[in-house]
């Protein structure tokens, strides 16, 4: 069994805590004296600790935006991959495409679509109609075979 008691970041939390509780034990006095002695001013060191924070609230909310980018990414290639139809004669999509719009009363619920002319459509849009189709479960794989 593996020792997760000694991982880096417990490591790194031990002295994150460490130095909080030193931060909290030093009085109001002594944390004054510091920032005059590193600062030469008290709004000084105030600022820059305003601007150190400000900087790490920005990394932080920039790393999470690029997280749920790269999770939305993930989730819409897996779903796609999951939900895409396999179609190879695109005359045949469009016959079915036709004959499901002929007969749109078949559509389950409360699902509709369109009349069209499907010869305005092109090629890449019958067969997003298509997958939209069999993505919410109006048709299903055996039906465009």
């Amino acid at each position: 069994m593996t020792d997760k008691t000694n991982t880096p970041k417990k490591k790194f939390d031990r002295i994150a805590d460490k130095l909080i509780d030193d931060l909290f034990e030093t009085s109001d006095q002594e944390l004054l004296a510091e920032a005059i002695d590193d600062y030469g001013d008290v709004d000084e060191a105030v600022a820059d600790v305003k601007n150190i924070w400000k900087n790490a609230q920005q990394t932080t909310g920039k790393r999470r935006l690029q997280t749920a980018k790269q999770s939305l990414t993930n989730q819409r290639d897996l779903h796609s991959k999951s939900t895409s139809i396999n179609i190879t004669n695109i005359s045949n999509a469009r016959k079915f495409l036709r004959n499901i719009i002929d007969n749109k009363d078949n559509l389950p619920g409360q699902l509709t679509l369109a009349a069209r002319n499907l010869d305005d459509l092109t090629d890449e849009d019958v067969l997003k109609i298509l997958n939209d189709l069999h993505e919410l479960g109006a048709i299903s794989d055996k039906d465009l075979k």
